[in-house]
């Protein structure tokens, strides 16, 4: 008896899969609520000061900015891609690999969107300044003033 084959039903390889879960995530963290509060304290407040600590050193190392220079690979990348998968199309007249181009295109600009929320777009999700500030919103007394302008010219001196 000859070995079977095993074959797969298009898209249910393990990259596909992967590309998929990430178009998924990336959907989820554009459209999902995120409570601010919790955001605040896990986010803002804990990772990304860890992160910013991290990350600034060594980016400062560089005489580039990291940014642009990945910015260029991507689309010079992505116009090598895309023309590749049109030219295979034309050719063989069949779409398959420019559709599945596309979906390689997708599931990386979702990466590249999840990424950037975790490394900073979820700073602007923070809560507003005004809930993060402990503020007195009464005016203050003479006597307040005149303490702040005293401790205010001892400063100076």
């Amino acid at each position: 008896m000859p070995p079977r084959m095993e074959t797969r039903r298009p898209g249910t390889s393990p990259v596909a899969i992967g590309e998929l879960l990430a178009v998924v995530g990336a959907l989820v963290c554009a459209f999902a609520p995120l409570p601010r509060a919790v955001l605040e304290q896990r986010y803002s407040l804990s990772f990304y000061p860890l992160l910013q600590r991290t990350l600034t050193p060594l980016s400062n190392r560089l005489p580039f900015a990291i940014l642009d220079v990945l910015l260029v690979v991507l689309i010079l990348s992505t116009v090598v891609a895309v023309v590749r998968a049109v030219r295979e199309a034309w050719r063989t007249r069949r779409a398959a690999r420019l559709l599945r181009t596309l979906g390689h295109l997708a599931a990386t600009g979702a990466v590249i969107y999840i990424l950037f929320l975790l490394l900073w777009g979820f700073n602007y999700r923070r809560l507003p300044m005004g809930e993060r500030l402990v503020l007195n919103r009464e005016a203050p007394s003479s006597d307040e003033v005149v303490q702040l302008g005293l401790r205010a010219v001892d400063k100076m001196n």
